[in-house]
């Protein structure tokens, strides 16, 4: 199953980004994801066994995690500007989400985990759509996210499970912050 660690955030975090996405649900360049699919990635993980999956699902509750506050301060296009599969947020956290996704990456480090030698650093954004056809629209054209108070108060395992019309993220292991 494919898998990865992510922060789901809190019911109000979920409607401000909902409502500060909503405008872009008429342009056909765009597919915006169900609102229950917004979370941030902390590691992906990629293709696992089932027996990986519960080894790896152990972590949920041995990761130290409070609910972390943040702030999406601007439009941005992913993985780059000319190239982009997806339109996010930018997360600015004064390095919290950071210092999370590296203790993440210390444990998997520790089990031996091959997603921690992927060489890919961790860049704190939410996905709000995904580009259906690029480069979609430029961060510069769309109403600035001001200073979007952000609240994640989730930690989990989760696999990404594709169904009609796109994918289900379903958790496998998940606990609520301290």
């Amino acid at each position: 199953m494919r898998c990865f660690f992510a922060l789901a955030p809190d019911t109000a975090t979920r409607a401000a980004v909902d409502g500060l996405r909503a405008p872009l649900a008429e342009r056909d360049d765009l597919h915006l994801p169900p609102a229950v699919n917004l979370h941030l990635t902390l590691c992906f993980l990629g293709e696992r066994s089932e027996e990986e999956v519960r080894r790896l699902a152990t972590l949920v509750t041995e990761c130290p995690f409070e609910p972390a506050l943040a702030v999406a301060t601007a439009w941005v296009r992913l993985p780059t500007p000319r190239r982009p599969s997806v339109l996010a947020l930018a997360v600015k956290s004064d390095g919290v989400l950071e210092a999370l996704a590296e203790r993440l990456r210390d444990r998997l480090r520790a089990l031996g985990d091959p997603a921690v030698e992927t060489g890919h650093r961790f860049l704190a954004h939410l996905t709000v759509a995904r580009v259906r056809r690029a480069p979609g629209p430029a961060p510069a054209d769309l109403a600035p996210p001001g200073a979007l108070p952000l609240r994640f108060d989730r930690l989990g395992l989760y696999e990404s499970e594709a169904v009609a019309g796109g994918v289900r993220y379903r958790p496998i292991a998940e606990r609520g912050g301290a």
